[in-house]
């Protein structure tokens, strides 16, 4: 994940980022089981 900290236009608070960061993570996350259950599905097929 990748967060710019400077913008052309405006910048923003503490507390955006805070909400960025956690958006974030909660991608990842999701991104993350759904890798596992492919996989692990993949992996019973042989």
């Amino acid at each position: 994940m990748e967060v710019q900290g400077s913008g052309e236009e405006a910048t923003y608070t503490h507390e955006q980022l805070l909400s960025l960061i956690a958006l974030g993570q909660k991608g990842i996350k999701e991104i993350s089981a759904l890798q596992t259950a492919f996989l692990t599905q993949q992996l019973l097929k042989f």
